[in-house]
């Protein structure tokens, strides 16, 4: 594994993401309206229903938690799909690198361009709605390090669906994590969904 030719590879996507402010903002812009818009939904329900109490908390680092998640598997799959979209794909293995050398390449970025997203939204939650998910420790970094690594197996199976299937699975690399979200338990406990199944 050749490293000049994996950081090669982060280059250029970084330069891709870092030199262009739509791309920037597009990063920041999602995640930080949908924490402040559940933030604002769990502030309404925490004030008009005493099931919600405390649970603006829960809601918005469960929505922080999920979003990295998102971030990290789209953010693989967007890479990847950036080589197929400017035909560039090809390219790289004429320079030549190894498959193994594109996909960490790939990895890391993604990990640049979700924290990108993540950062502003943990931000915004402290002083609009005095919540921090910095609380949580060092359990966090655990928690995140295994959402990282789900969503980069995710990515994966997405582009390796890409390859396989061609241009028209790329409806699935948009939807894959919206299909696995009611079944993650995001924004309801865990006894819900079962007392759903248990009917």
């Amino acid at each position: 594994m050749n490293l000049t030719r994996i950081y090669g590879l982060f280059l250029r996507h970084f330069y891709l993401i870092t030199r262009s402010f739509p791309r920037i903002l597009d990063l920041i812009y999602w995640p930080s309206i949908q924490i402040t818009l559940w933030g604002f939904i769990s502030n309404f329900f925490a004030d008009h229903s005493t099931y919600y109490n405390g649970a603006v908390g829960v809601i918005l680092s469960c929505a922080i938690l999920y979003d990295f998640l998102f971030r990290t598997s789209i953010g693989f799959n967007m890479l990847f799909l950036e080589e197929i979209w400017s035909r560039n794909f090809t390219n790289l293995f004429i320079a030549p690198m190894k498959i193994s050398e594109i996909i960490v390449s790939l990895v890391f970025t993604a990990l640049i361009r979700a924290l990108i997203g993540l950062v502003p939204a943990i931000l915004l939650t402290s002083p609009l709605f005095g919540i921090s998910l910095l609380d949580l420790g060092l359990p966090l970094a655990f928690l995140f390090l295994s959402l990282y690594i789900f969503g980069i197996t995710l990515g994966l199976f997405v582009s390796a669906g890409l390859l396989r299937f061609g241009p028209s699975f790329e409806n699935i690399a948009w939807s894959t994590m919206f299909l696995l979200a009611p079944f993650g338990c995001i924004y309801y406990p865990l006894k819900l969904y079962q007392k759903f199944f248990n009917r």
